[in-house]
């Protein structure tokens, strides 16, 4: 059922032996290099140890394993989801929200929307993109980020809120526009069954981010291949947690960061070629493409963004290489749209997306208490 699902490509026999020698010779020995000199680092950053191990794991992976060979090791989109949904199920303070729900989307090729909380109940909804390069699918730790920050949020609250997860199409089955062309059917279904858009929020963290960030330009300027959607109204906010959203090399972020996060920039070049259109990839810094690289662009771009959302809400870790992009990227909302309400977080401590490993890792730390506070005074504003 689910495990057929295309998102889960098969590896050929050689494949599959090579993927073994990958994981049983080549990954212990890369993790033990890249942790020998990561965990001291960490130390001395003041990195909680636990981010480094996993970063450092993360980052062998994203070096040493091919999109598919990822895809294999790791369960479908939709396993995951349906595994996350029973064993919640059975626990009371779940049981009333939790529900197996899923939205076959009009875009095919897996896409869907995955539904936490009661649609048919809810007054407010979230639109949340998940990240992981655009390679790795949905993890537990999305569904409990999610959970935690809106759902459980809004119950606290006294507001019925939901969560539409979208499933799309990972890389190398689908490249740019195809995830921003899903992202639009799933707002688009979202708007059919009846949600204003000053009732949804749309966001994500990493990949999922960035597409976010695709999404809301799109609305603004229509990229050329994806259907146009119109707006009566704005949108209630955006959400973009470490968001990659250009090609600068330099940043002061990155050059302090590389020794402790979880990606370099070779590793951002590589995911880039993965997603970007065929030709592109090769030549990032000579394309002009404000809906994926915004920060390469005319910041001209963004000036009546009022127009498609109230608020932009950034989150980044102070010891991840992308901090300085949503730090630029505030920056440029402020002053090309100032009619927005823009805020940035900036979590101490914490390495890229570390919304996500707070939520794998089982904890409510500082990240996690930020997104739900924001969530909560949003949908309490009269």
């Amino acid at each position: 059922m689910a495990a057929d699902f295309p998102s889960k490509p098969p590896l050929a026999v050689l494949e599959r032996l090579q993927l073994i020698f990958k994981l049983l010779v080549i990954f212990p020995v890369f993790t033990a290099y890249n942790l020998a000199y990561m965990i001291p680092a960490a130390i001395l950053r003041r990195m909680d140890l636990r981010y480094a191990v996993i970063c450092g794991l993360v980052r062998s992976v994203f070096t040493l394993l091919e999109p598919s060979e990822v895809q294999a090791l790791v369960p479908p989109t939709r396993t995951t989801y349906e595994q996350w949904i029973k064993a919640k199920a059975r626990q009371p303070a779940y049981r009333d929200r939790v529900l197996l729900d899923v939205q076959p989307l009009s875009t095919g090729r897996d896409s869907a929307i995955l539904w936490l909380g009661d649609r048919r109940r809810a007054q407010k909804v979230v639109l949340y993109i998940h990240g992981g390069g655009y390679v790795i699918p949905l993890l537990p730790g999305h569904l409990d980020l999610c959970w935690t920050s809106f759902v459980a949020a809004g119950a606290a609250a006294g507001v019925e809120v939901a969560v539409a997860l979208l499933q799309y199409t990972l890389v190398p089955r689908g490249r740019m526009p195809t995830q921003l062309q899903q992202a639009v059917a799933a707002f688009d279904e979202l708007r059919a069954q009846g949600f204003a858009p000053r009732d949804i929020v749309v966001g994500g963290e990493s990949a999922g981010a960035n597409l976010t960030m695709q999404f809301t330009a799109h609305l603004l300027r229509k990229h050329p291949r994806v259907p146009a959607v119109r707006l009566p109204h704005p949108l209630a906010a955006v959400v973009a947690v470490s968001p990659a959203l250009g090609s600068d090399a330099h940043s002061r972020s990155l050059r302090e960061n590389s020794s402790v996060d979880m990606i370099t920039e070779p590793l951002l070049r590589r995911l880039a070629g993965g997603m970007l259109p065929e030709g592109e990839a090769e030549t990032l810094e000579a394309v002009d493409n404000p809906w994926a690289r915004p920060l390469d662009s005319d910041p001209a771009f963004w000036e009546g963004l009022g127009e498609v959302t109230a608020q932009m809400y950034f989150m980044v870790g102070d010891r991840e290489i992308l901090a300085d992009q949503s730090r630029g990227m505030a920056a440029i909302v402020r002053k090309q749209a100032p009619d927005v309400t823009v805020r940035l977080d900036e979590t101490s401590g914490q390495p890229h997306s570390g919304i996500l490993l707070e939520a794998n890792m089982g904890i409510v730390g500082e990240s996690l208490r930020n997104m739900k506070a924001w969530y909560t005074g949003l949908i309490s504003e009269k």
